[in-house]
């Protein structure tokens, strides 16, 4: 489902600003943590603060450092979750992964272009492609989940599944027939 322009240009500019601001820092990690000893108050913040401070590189103290890789990135073939084997997969070490012993001492501004991701709710762990349940789940914004739960609502998902009838569900009713009303609950 793509909803054209649904947040106007204000709201993406919030949006964008509360991202860098409060999401992309502690407790919820980005794709820098691994490799850089990101302060606590997050990168966007220090940057703002003082742009020329210096961040430093993990495997510069740390006794693990990943391997370099002469070949292909070696791809994940996980096991999909199910009933079954949930308990199994949570209790499963994640352990996180090496830093790169590539990373130099740099400036936030530099790092803010590196910048993809931080984690929203339940952790993902990138390392393994599963989600690590024994973190618990962070806190998700309240602003981020009213965008989320309009959206949602937005959508006429009869529209959206309209010749699905014939298909076999594992209910009684298929679930997206009460999303506009359940979404988030």
């Amino acid at each position: 489902m793509i909803l054209p322009s649904y947040l106007d240009a204000a709201e993406q500019k919030k949006l964008v600003r509360w991202s860098l601001e409060s999401q992309a820092r502690e407790p919820n990690p980005t794709n820098l943590d691994i490799h850089y000893h990101i302060p606590r108050e997050g990168l966007w913040n220090v940057y703002v603060q003082n742009p020329d401070s210096t961040i430093l590189p993990k495997a510069l103290d740390s006794d693990v450092v990943e391997e370099p890789s002469s070949g292909p990135r070696q791809l994940v073939n996980n096991t999909p979750a199910s009933i079954d084997n949930f308990q199994t997969l949570a209790a499963t070490p994640k352990p996180p992964p090496a830093p790169s012993p590539s990373a130099q001492p740099t400036t936030p501004s530099n790092l803010l272009t590196k910048l993809r991701w931080a984690n929203i709710g339940w952790y993902y762990h990138w390392g393994t492609k599963q989600y690590d349940f024994s973190r618990g789940k962070a806190p998700i914004d309240k602003h981020l989940q009213f965008i989320c739960k309009s959206a949602v609502a937005s959508v006429n998902w009869s529209e959206l599944y309209n010749g699905s009838e014939g298909v076999e569900w594992d209910k009684d009713e298929p679930e997206w027939k009460s999303w506009d009303s359940t979404y988030g609950e």
